[in-house]
C-alpha cells in the first residue's frame, strides 16, 4: 500500500479510501468536540487527522497524551476524505504510529 506524504499537494485525491499518511504533527488543537492533529500551519486547507469526543477514552485508555504529539513525525491510517482540505478521522490509537521523535 501507498504511504503517502502530508504535504502531498495532491492528498486530496487520495480521498474516500483508506491510507496511510506520513508527517510531522506541527500542532495538537482541541475544541469542544474534536482534537486536531494538525501537519502544517494552514490546518484549513491541509491534511489534518482528528479525533471526536466520544473516542478520547480509547485514547486515553491506551495512555496516549495526543498534546506529546506535537513535533513528532507520526505514520496514521485510516479513511480519508475532505474536510476543508485532505482530513482522516481517528478513532483508537493503534491508528497512529511515532516513527521519529523530533523534539
Amino acid at each position: 500500500m501507498q504511504i503517502f506524504n502530508a504535504n502531498d499537494p495532491t492528498l486530496v485525491e487520495a480521498a474516500d479510501e483508506f491510507r496511510i499518511v506520513t508527517g510531522t504533527v506541527t500542532s495538537v488543537g482541541q475544541t469542544k468536540s474534536r482534537t486536531y492533529l494538525n501537519f502544517s500551519d494552514n490546518w484549513s486547507l491541509d491534511f489534518t487527522a482528528s479525533i471526536r469526543k466520544r473516542d478520547m477514552g480509547n485514547f486515553k485508555t491506551a495512555g496516549m497524551d495526543l498534546k506529546y504529539l506535537s513535533g513528532k513525525t507520526v505514520r496514521v491510517r485510516g479513511w480519508m476524505d475532505v474536510w476543508r482540505g485532505p482530513h482522516m478521522g481517528l478513532s483508537h490509537p493503534e491508528q497512529i504510529e511515532v516513527i521519529r521523535e523530533d523534539r
